[in-house]
């Protein structure tokens, strides 16, 4: 009887350190996040912060190189920290695909995204080229889709407005 009541209370005292260790659903998610924005921050030479800064340019002809170098540093860290703040778009959308997932599934995902292949992948497909070929990409699909938005039109006898 002794050994079945220090028994019961080794699981009682095991089953509280281990509820006191797990993380929350929220903490879960953070951590989700976390990563997530590790492998989406912009570097400075990505073709996105090219394309925010190219009105900005124009409109500042005498700027030296040195100081759009920096600027550029400055607009990639301001961007990714707009795109990644809590309440932002991400943050939401996040949370939102996340819903479906349980507590154990959120724990996983924290693990393969944490997978050093993943990692590596992540950083090859967030690099500045893939990033330029993306944009080209959806240059082309826009094209596509416009002249196939127009086809639709034309063929019920409307104006085509793309």
């Amino acid at each position: 009887m002794k050994i079945l009541a220090i028994f019961t209370s080794c699981l009682i005292l095991c089953s509280s350190v281990a509820s006191a260790q797990t993380p929350s659903r929220d903490e879960l998610i953070n951590q989700i996040e976390t990563i997530y924005a590790r492998s989406t921050i912009l570097s400075p030479d990505s073709p996105l912060i090219d394309m925010y800064l190219s009105t900005p340019k124009q409109a500042n002809p005498n700027t030296s190189s040195e100081t759009w170098a920096t600027v550029k540093q400055e607009v990639a860290i301001a961007v990714t920290s707009v795109m990644t703040r809590k309440g932002g778009s991400m943050d939401l959308v996040l949370r939102k695909s996340l819903d479906a997932l349980s507590d154990t599934e959120l724990s996983r995902l924290i693990q393969l995204l944490n997978d050093p292949v993943f990692v590596k992948y992540q950083a090859a497909v967030n690099s500045p080229a893939a990033q330029k070929q993306m944009m080209q990409g959806m240059v082309g699909m826009a094209l596509g889709l416009n002249a196939a938005i127009n086809k639709v039109l034309v063929s019920h006898g409307l104006n085509e407005v793309h």
